[in-house]
């Protein structure tokens, strides 16, 4: 009986920290509440990308790569180089029949609720302290930075990436200094935060690695680590391969923007760039508000805040001297020198153009706030190991979450005055004019042909061309990335251009008048748009499907997911035996 009430009681307080953390969530996304859905930085690029997805995959496309709706209906291989996870997930609470907008308000709250709960469980874990678990998980969920990548920049994906991170580092924290066997944590969180934000996904490779490089004198010792370390990274390249896969098979191809180093000036990669977009140190104790475009901060002109926040320095400070004999304290002292280096790297001071290459794909620097805030909140929960007994920590956890609710009260205040909803989605993204944003970014996902003739975008329609021979097009017919068109030749052959922006996967078919169905090879035309030659009159049918080696990825992350879910069920079934 004794047993039970024990048992009873330790639920009974899990619950109620569970339901402060909802409540807590709840009032960093009450603006949310409100008609519509506010304009940040990215205005209306999610809700136009959300339903890119779902015409997608009204059009046959699973998982879905290119998005129809974009590019003046020519098509936008968003999902093929962008990680997909946040959107595909927005769009999978659409499916259950909530509107666009209000998929993209609840996907924000369990984002902030799910971070704050993962954080919870890491710092539980090296703890062993309730109230150091939750004073962390408040101080992530509230940090400022993480407010104004949401209400500010409306940064869609990186803000759902703050889910991941706590993952990640409970991996690391179980192999080196828990459960080695548990290495599937650290699989899951690494390859969830490259599905979300692929640049936040290589800049935490960075830190793991970093981190690994300093337990190098264990890593000689125990081959249970290296084992563990590699079945992690073989169980994340398997649930990363239905990205990764297609992505590295179109840059095998060499001719896309964004792959393309003569056209790395036009896409803001480069360390000129993230000079200019750099802060300058005044800017990390500005409340200024600027909620236009995203611009370069060298005229001191303040684009939006990057506080860090008072409270979060402080009881980082606090943390980590807390911790200075705690068997854990390796991690922790590993957090603060990580977050310094990563405040660092935001300032204009840092020396970038020493930096490889490859880190300038970060183009702006202030995401590194992502982890400046992560591991600040990390070393931060530690701080209430400092409290004396359970009166003082039931005191103490009031005081903190009602001082940081209200501190954090000036970034939750979003632009409703032009509130946009489901009937702000244009049909198809109007990239007729001079200064749009040609696939709602910078259009660097299309291929080098249509990058260069992006004039030439911008006048077509929908309509195909005829580039050379001579042919009768007519009865066309599109849904999507499907067409169907009858042509008549007038000669031995014509080359004709589909209004399609050319994407691995494409495939057409000709039925000719004699009811024989032939093959048609899709190409890139020069206009960087799918082209066909055509022989023989008849119908041609065409539609994004699937190359061999996407399929042979869609496989292997499949197969990823049944090991990581069986590994999950064992593990529950073992935990549920134990205890009986």
């Amino acid at each position: 009986m004794k047993k039970l009430a024990a048992i009873w009681q330790a639920r009974a307080t899990c619950f109620w920290r569970e339901w402060l953390l909802f409540a807590v969530a709840v009032y960093l996304v009450y603006p949310l509440f409100a008609e519509g859905y506010f304009v940040g930085h990215e205005t209306l690029a999610p809700l136009e990308r959300v339903y890119g997805i779902d015409l997608a995959v009204a059009s046959g496309q699973f998982p879905p790569k290119v998005l129809p709706n974009l590019v003046n209906g020519l098509g936008y291989g968003w999902n093929i180089f962008y990680s997909p996870l946040a959107y595909d997930f927005t769009w999978l609470i659409s499916a259950l029949g909530f509107s666009y907008t209000t998929s993209l308000k609840l996907v924000h709250f369990l984002a902030i609720l799910f971070s704050g709960a993962f954080l919870y469980l890491l710092v539980m874990r090296l703890t062993r302290h309730n109230t150091a678990a939750l004073i962390a998980a408040v101080l992530y969920m509230a940090a400022p930075y993480r407010l104004v990548d949401l209400y500010v920049r409306n940064a869609y994906a990186e803000s759902f990436a703050f889910v991941f991170l706590p993952v990640v580092f409970l991996g690391v924290y179980e192999i080196f200094h828990g459960d080695p066997h548990r290495w599937w944590i650290l699989a899951a969180g690494m390859s969830g935060i490259v599905l979300t934000h692929n640049i936040s996904g290589m800049y935490c490779a960075l830190f793991v690695m970093a981190y690994v490089i300093t337990q190098a004198r264990r890593l000689l010792k125990e081959v249970v680590l290296l084992r563990s370390l590699g079945l992690a990274a073989l169980m994340s390249t398997l649930l990363m391969a239905y990205f990764v896969g297609p992505l590295l098979e179109h840059k095998a191809t060499n001719n896309y923007a964004i792959f393309n180093a003569d056209m790395v000036s036009d896409l803001y990669i480069s360390a000129e760039n993230i000079h200019d977009h750099a802060i300058k140190f005044w800017q990390l104790f500005s409340h200024n508000f600027d909620l236009g475009g995203s611009l370069p901060l060298a005229s001191d002109r303040p684009e939006m805040p990057f506080l860090v926040g008072i409270p979060l320095m402080l009881f980082a400070a606090l943390g980590a001297y807390a911790m200075r004999r705690h068997p854990a304290r390796s991690l922790i002292w590993f957090s603060v020198a990580a977050a310094l280096l990563s405040l660092v790297m935001t300032l204009d001071v840092f020396p970038w153009e020493f930096m490889p290459g490859f880190l300038y794909y970060l183009q702006f620097p202030w995401r590194l706030f992502l982890f400046t805030v992560f591991f600040l909140s990390l070393a931060g929960g530690s701080a209430a190991l400092l409290l004396p007994g359970h009166y003082h920590r039931a005191l103490f956890i009031v005081l903190v979450v009602a001082l940081l609710c209200l501190y954090v009260f000036n970034f939750i205040q979003p632009d409703y005055q032009a509130a946009i909803s489901d009937a702000s989605i244009p049909a198809v993204e109007d990239v007729r004019v001079p200064d749009s944003m040609i696939g709602t970014g910078f259009a660097e996902y299309l291929p080098t042909q249509s990058f260069n003739r992006r004039s030439y975008l911008r006048a077509h329609g929908i309509a195909p061309v005829v580039l050379s021979g001579a042919a009768t097009l007519q009865q066309l017919s599109r849904f999507g990335t499907n067409l169907t068109l009858s042509a008549e030749i007038n000669g031995t052959e014509a080359l004709i251009e589909l209004p399609f922006v050319h994407y691995l996967g494409y495939k057409a078919t000709l039925r000719t008048k004699d009811g024989v169905t032939q093959a048609l090879t899709v190409f890139e035309g020069p206009n960087g748009l799918s082209s066909v030659v055509l022989r023989d009159s008849g119908v041609v049918v065409m539609w994004y499907g699937v190359t061999s080696w996407s399929a042979l990825a869609y496989a292997m992350t499949l197969a990823g997911l049944l090991w990581l879910v069986l590994i999950v069920v064992r593990n529950l079934c073992l935990r549920s035996v134990i205890q009986q």
